[in-house]
């Protein structure tokens, strides 16, 4: 069960950045875009928006509160930023730059939830060694299918070091 709600919260997230990437996008199109660019941006903005809202609903089971109160203000200020271009105001790169910091620090928070870092960290100083790399790489598919069943990736991967040897 635990593995399935992590697996499940890694979806969301991964569906989250995949979005706030977009959004982002339509967004500097209406700081920086031609008026016609401008409006087919603002149509965009709008639509991601919608459908961050629809990931906020499912983040709101399955995420920390911290990483539901990031995407609100990811949200909130898409929003704002959208209602000011659609009301004939113009929008400054400094009004982006905040839209970046939002998303900034949800997808920072986002990784660090998810221990992206910490298993890249592992991933490195377990394949630094170029003789553990070639271990690793004739080591039997047995040996994996055994390693597989701990949890502990750092355990993990040392037994199979281990037993590689």
């Amino acid at each position: 069960m635990r593995e399935e709600v992590f697996a499940r919260q890694a979806s969301l997230l991964g569906r989250i950045a995949e979005t706030q990437v977009h959004l982002r996008t339509q967004i500097y199109k209406l700081v920086v875009g031609q008026e016609q660019l401008r409006q087919s941006a603002s149509k965009e903005v709008s639509i991601h928006l919608g459908e961050l809202m629809k990931l906020y609903g499912e983040s709101s089971v399955l995420l920390p509160m911290e990483l539901c109160t990031e995407l609100v203000g990811v949200i909130s200020q898409g929003g704002e930023l959208l209602s000011l271009h659609d009301n004939g105001h113009p929008l400054s790169d400094s009004s982006f730059g905040d839209m970046l910091a939002r998303s900034a620090k949800l997808t920072l928070l986002s990784r660090t939830f998810l221990g992206v870092d910490q298993l890249n960290n592992d991933n490195l100083r377990l394949l630094s060694d170029p003789e553990t790399y070639a271990q690793i790489a004739t080591a039997e598919i047995a040996v994996f299918e055994q390693m597989q069943q701990s949890n502990d990736v750092e355990q993990r991967a040392k037994g199979i070091v281990q037993a590689a040897r």
